[in-house]
């Protein structure tokens, strides 16, 4: 349920842009989870230089997952912490100035996932 959910969101996207692919082989097809698929150097990468462009572009997908994926936990934390902060005005502040910062982390990964993609569609587009 996931990948079809997936596929239907990033084929989505990938249509709005025109097709940007991120330079990985063709197995990955359009899910979400090709995104995170680690490049091969045979078929349609090519030269040695776009086989580091998939390999940094994976390495980058993973590194913004995981901080995603930390900034959302911190997220839930002090959400729990500022619904359990009762009366007390210290906890309560201190829970949502981390709740902010939560979403600002979040933020910044997205923005940056965003830029990723796009550069490297930029990219894409100039070396053919």
């Amino acid at each position: 349920m996931i990948n079809s959910l997936s596929n239907f969101f990033v084929s989505r996207a990938q249509a709005q842009f025109g097709g940007i692919t991120n330079g990985l082989n063709a197995t990955t097809g359009n899910s979400f989870f090709g995104l995170f698929a680690l490049p091969t150097k045979s078929g349609a990468i090519g030269t040695p230089q776009n086989y580091f462009a998939g390999v940094v572009g994976f390495v980058l997908n993973w590194v913004l997952a995981i901080v995603a994926l930390i900034a959302f936990v911190y997220l839930v934390i002090n959400g729990v912490n500022y619904i359990t902060a009762g009366g007390d005005a210290d906890k309560a502040t201190k829970a949502r100035t981390g709740i902010i910062n939560a979403i600002i982390g979040i933020i910044v990964v997205v923005i940056a996932f965003t830029i990723l993609r796009f550069a490297v569609g930029l990219g894409n587009q100039i070396s053919q």
